[in-house]
């Protein structure tokens, strides 16, 4: 299997030349700087494919040349404000660094700037190991001009520095200066949930020259201030430095990662408090936290936090003491994408210092899908040259009647006015899929006519007719279902999004009757030795399954592909493709894609108005579905059209139980944030208590998961599948192929569709008896889904645990081994109810309670202290409602 050596050696095949490393490096004593921490696996060569696995993306457009991709990145972040990048380095077992290779031909790329390109040490091995690889790499690049320098030593950060010892630190730096190699050591100290990093600093600081803290949740105790003012003064009194950092707090916002969400968000206020804090107690140096670590956070342009980049600058600029000089009003608006219904609204925004001018006045109103307006934003005041901040808070129990709401602003500075609309707010019940929080800067809002319209003319096909008018050019539209893009579309044509996938030898496509919109392959460009694409055939060699191929086809009735992948071939239509999902051939997979991949390779547009069809397979649809188009414009700025929801029989709302209260995916739970982290400003909430109401609620809101395991992990009712699940795994089911436990393992269900609060689980259970407790379906992390357990005399058992007190009801028929049972587990907000065949077992009123925070869930066990299931599971659907408490909106 090959290692992750050759991705570095991949990518930095376009990028390496033969001229000698220059000899003079960049001296950084003294200037201010701002830095951010960079992941290089997130090449910008692999921008297109990042879709796949995030909601919120990123957008820079990707040349096919390595070198200018890295360049256009550079320059993107000095707009910004950030003056240079320390670069993952990842230690691997018996091998050379990985991406050690790739930093060099980012080095190279830089040439001719003042970007700065440096080392951050990644995972722990040995001492002997960390000094070769660290020799090695600084005696090849470390003289370079776009290396930087503290005092003539080359700057190595270190993310893991508390995974080293003292006595090994000691030793790190003793050995590389036995091999003539003398460094700045920059050392992460953030601690986590522990006061380590106090008590144990003193003991470290001979051995590192800076300090930077990753993340500042304050999980340890300590408020942000406290810990700033610890680390700064004890280094000032050694001589050595302290970077401030801004943490922005993660919000996980990909599709299927390790987990749900680390550490609160809080709109923007999260990265304001660090920056504030940093204004307090600065050093020459500024570091953010990241630069586009997707998984984690990310500075550069996203999809749905443009704002950040205006937030970076403004920031920098403050911290270098640069005055502002521009005189045009810039205000940053915050809200989440999507809301739990009865949770409160809030919708922040945030003045951006300009040099001088009026006072910026701000006011809204928040406008239903049928144009009348639901509430008013009262005006509020900022002043030019602050960071003033306001909010505006909303019980959404009130809007449970529609979808989604969009926030209609006005802003004002002297005699000019602007109204622009903020991106569009989805309301839900249960679970949330796309947690990120959207910021939209004023001056990224732009307008324009348009119309979307959706039908589907046949089984997992989509018609679009899009048209649009623009006072400025257009650059790119991408149709949105669900916050993932479906397609870039070309009028006229049939559009087909695929992935493959292989874990070793060549694929060649042909495409028949159709053309090759674009493609892609992660780490790899096209006519590359490895890669190539025209018209009508691709070819990718030494395929490996961490490298997926991501294509746009376009066609028509009659379009086909023929596929070769070793030994084996077949000749699918677009139509069969579309149907079935997936297709195996030998061990390549060939997908229908979930989003739409390819399309930062694409050419820019550069049109005024338009009026286009286009049809898409797009698999399944639901009657939740949500189709919207965006517009992004050649001067940076973007539009969302109106969403359109083409397979709702109606939008007409039901009585219906909804859980009101204050508490939402950002206050504090567990160990998320900090108990003194709050989300609000105001001290009076629209919402004080937690409490079950009887609203109207728009059937929309409701989501469902639908998994029959008939030899895969298709979601029928959404689109939220479990992938991939282990071949092991499949066994005869209760219809067709299930799901078998031996009390070994458990499966890890997809992210975000355990449900909190009402909800309905319904399933196929075929035990084995073994004369101990058995976890059937648990969630683990924080917060108010359910556990269901089967007890060692067949009694069902569910569970409440992850709020306060446990909430435990137990039946009274036992379910017997060896056979089908039909299991069906209701929560209504007010009482558990369990079903046996049908037929009511128990029903026990629990306590009102809502705790949000991760939250996994799995199949087959999890439970603490009680064993893994054996048996076997099939036909499991999840819902979030209880039909016999939902008047009309929760017919399946």
């Amino acid at each position: 299997m090959t290692s992750l050596k050759k991705i570095a050696n991949t990518l930095l095949c376009a990028t390496l030349f033969a001229a000698a490393t220059p000899l003079v490096s960049a001296e950084l004593a003294g200037k201010k700087m701002a830095w951010a921490h960079h992941v290089p696996w997130h090449a910008p060569q692999n921008t297109s494919l990042t879709p796949l696995r995030y909601y919120n993306y990123p957008l820079l457009d990707v040349s096919g040349d390595a070198p200018t991709d890295w360049r256009n990145e550079f320059q993107q972040a000095k707009a910004q404000g950030i003056d240079g990048f320390f670069c993952d380095v990842v230690a691997k077992k018996n091998q050379p660094a990985v991406f050690g290779n790739t930093i060099y031909g980012m080095l190279r790329a830089a040439e001719g700037t003042d970007f700065q390109i440096g080392i951050c040490l990644d995972v722990k091995i040995n001492v002997d190991y960390q000094v070769n690889e660290l020799a090695r790499l600084l005696k090849q690049y470390g003289n370079h001009p776009n290396y930087p320098q503290y005092q003539g030593k080359p700057i190595v950060c270190t993310y893991t520095f508390l995974d080293w010892t003292v006595d090994e630190w000691k030793q790190i730096r003793e050995k590389l200066k036995a091999k003539g190699v003398e460094i700045h050591l920059m050392a992460n100290f953030a601690t986590g949930y522990s006061r380590k990093g106090f008590d144990s600093f003193d003991s470290y600081l001979p051995y590192l020259d800076s300090v930077y803290l990753f993340s500042l949740p304050g999980l340890n105790g300590v408020n942000l201030d406290q810990t700033n003012s610890f680390y700064r003064e004890k280094l000032a009194a050694q001589g050595k430095m302290f970077l401030p950092c801004i943490y922005p707090g993660y919000y996980g916002a990909w599709l299927n990662g390790r987990n749900d969400f680390y550490v609160t968000h809080r709109h923007l206020d999260t990265a304001h408090d660090t920056f504030v804090s940093a204004m307090k107690h600065p050093g020459d140096f500024l570091m953010y936290t990241t630069w586009n670590d997707h998984d984690e956070t990310s500075y550069l342009p996203m999809l749905f936090t443009a704002g950040n980049t205006k937030i970076t600058k403004a920031y920098s600029d403050a911290y270098k003491k640069i005055p502002p000089s521009g005189t045009t009003p810039e205000v940053v608006f915050a809200a989440h994408r999507e809301l739990l219904a009865g949770t409160i609204l809030r919708i922040e925004a945030m003045n951006l210092p300009r040099k001088s001018g009026s006072p910026v006045l701000v006011s809204g109103e928040l406008v239903a899908p049928d144009k009348t307006v639901v509430g008013k934003l009262e005006q509020k005041v900022f002043r030019p040259d602050s960071f003033d901040r306001a909010e505006w808070l909303f019980d959404s129990a009130d809007f449970a009647r529609y979808p989604h709401l969009t926030a209609r602003m006005k802003v004002r500075c002297g005699p000019k006015h602007t109204v622009v609309r903020l991106p569009a707010i989805f309301f839900f019940t249960g679970w949330l899929q796309n947690g990120v929080t959207v910021k939209s800067a004023l001056s990224d809002l732009g307008e324009l006519e348009n119309t979307l319209k959706i039908t589907s003319p046949a089984g997992g096909l989509i018609e679009a007719r899009i048209s649009y008018a623009a006072k400025k050019p257009v650059r790119r539209i991408t149709l949105f279902r669900n916050d993932r893009p479906l397609a870039v579309p070309v009028k006229g044509k049939t559009m087909l999004p695929l992935t493959l996938e292989a874990p070793y030898g060549s694929i060649e496509l042909d495409v028949i009757d159709g053309r090759i919109h674009q493609a892609v392959r992660k780490f790899h460009n096209n006519f590359s030795e490895e890669f190539h694409f025209d018209d009508t055939k691709m070819t990718s060699k030494a395929n490996l399954s961490w490298m997926p191929i991501a294509l746009l086809l376009e066609g028509g009735d009659s379009s086909a592909v023929a596929v070769r992948h070793g030994e084996e071939s077949a000749v699918l239509s677009f139509a069969e493709i579309a149907k079935a999902g997936r297709v195996k051939i030998g061990n390549l997979l060939l997908s229908l894609a979930p989003a739409e991949a390819t399309a930062q390779n694409d050419r820019p547009l550069a049109s005024l108005q338009d009026d286009l069809t286009v049809r898409i397979y797009c698999g399944k649809t639901h009657r939740t579905d949500r189709f919207l188009v965006r517009y992004d414009f050649a001067d940076g700025s973007f539009a969302w059209s109106e969403v359109d929801y083409p397979f709702a029989r109606d939008f007409k709302a039901a009585r219906g139980a909804l859980l009101r209260t204050e508490v939402n995916l950002e206050t504090p739970s567990g160990a998320n944030a900090p108990p003194t982290a709050r989300e609000f400003f105001a001290k009076t909430l629209p919402v004080t208590r937690t409490e079950v109401v009887d609203t109207e609620i728009s059937p929309l809101l409701y989501r469902a998961g639908d998994w029959p395991f008939d030899g895969d992990g298709r979601d029928l009712a959404g689109d939220m599948p479990v992938d991939p699940i282990p071949e092991s795994l499949f066994t005869d089911g209760f219809r067709g192929r299930g799901l078998g436990f031996t009390g070994k393992e458990k499966l890890k269900m997809r992210l975000r569709t355990a449900p909190m609060g009402a909800c309905t689980y319904d399933f196929y259970m075929n035990w084995a008896a073994k004369g101990e407790k058995q976890s059937v379906i648990s969630r683990t992390g924080w917060s108010d889904a359910l556990n269901i357990n089967v007890l060692s005399d067949g009694i069902l058992e569910v569970v409440r645990n992850g709020a306060g007190k446990a909430a435990v009801v137990r039946g009274t028929t036992p379910v017997l081994p060896g056979k089908w049972t039909h299991i069906r587990v209701e929560y209504d907000l007010r009482a558990i109810r369990i079903l046996v065949d049908g037929k009511e077992d128990v029903r026990k009123e629990i306590p009102v309670v809502r705790s949000y925070g991760n939250n996994l869930w799995h199949l087959g066990g999890g439970f603490p202290k009680y064993a893994n299931f054996r048996g076997k599971l099939d036909e499991l659907k999840v819902f979030s409602f209880v039909e016999s408490s939902v008047a009309n909106g929760g017919k399946k």
